[in-house]
């Protein structure tokens, strides 16, 4: 930090505030093989608290939560980090993987956007604080769907008005939910959710085998 004073997020039990970024000096992401942006803050403290970021499959990684729908300083913050490379097992420095975990529903994919492509309110800055990179590692309500066809999972939730509204809405006038817009498998989600009238919420990865930590693994490991 600037001020002279240094943190070492893969030593934090509880989480840190995410600093703003004028704050920060340099970052060190040696040892570091992923970033995983949490939509809620229960989830996160879940993870850490597991210290998954240290024990992941998919060797060490950092965890960041916006806390729903993400502030300035936790878009300038990623797009920082987004910046940086690592060298791989070939010596091949290429930047790091930064994947995204949301609820499965129009708001969860809504956040998802705005880390990727931008806040349709804030136009103007978009540029500067877009993390193209990111990669979506879930969830999907249509693969919950068939997950819990055979297992004794809890149900998906049916839909509210609000969320149907909100789904028609972005499928309408969003460019990234848009028929030929860059994220059709987004488009095909959200058609989805609104013909099985259902969404997923990520508490639902408790009752998988393995918990939800054994399930990122098994994702994650396909993606890094």
């Amino acid at each position: 930090m600037k001020s002279g004073s240094s943190i070492q997020v893969g030593a934090c039990t509880e989480g840190i505030v995410i600093p703003r970024i004028h704050e920060v000096k340099e970052i060190d992401i040696s040892g570091i093989s992923w970033i995983l942006v949490i939509e809620k803050e229960a989830v996160f403290h879940r993870l850490i608290t597991s210290g998954y970021h240290n024990a992941s499959a998919a060797g060490s990684g950092i965890l960041l939560t916006g806390k729903g729908y993400p502030d300035l300083s936790s878009r300038e913050f990623l797009r920082l980090l987004s910046r940086h490379e690592v060298c791989n097992s070939k010596m091949i420095f290429n930047p790091l993987p930064i994947f995204i975990l949301v609820d499965s529903d129009p708001d969860g994919m809504a956040i998802m956007s705005t880390y990727k492509y931008g806040s349709m309110a804030q136009v103007h800055r978009n540029a500067d604080l877009n993390v193209p990179s990111i990669q979506w590692v879930g969830l999907q309500a249509s693969e919950m769907m068939s997950a819990a066809s055979h297992t004794n999972m809890p149900s998906l939730v049916p839909m509210s008005q609000h969320d149907r509204k909100k789904a028609e809405a972005m499928l309408k006038r969003n460019p990234s939910f848009a028929e030929d817009g860059p994220e059709p498998a987004w488009r095909k989600e959200l058609q989805s959710m609104l013909v099985m009238n259902l969404k997923a919420e990520l508490e639902i990865l408790y009752e998988l085998d393995g918990g939800m930590e054994g399930w990122l693994d098994r994702k994650m490991s396909k993606l890094c």
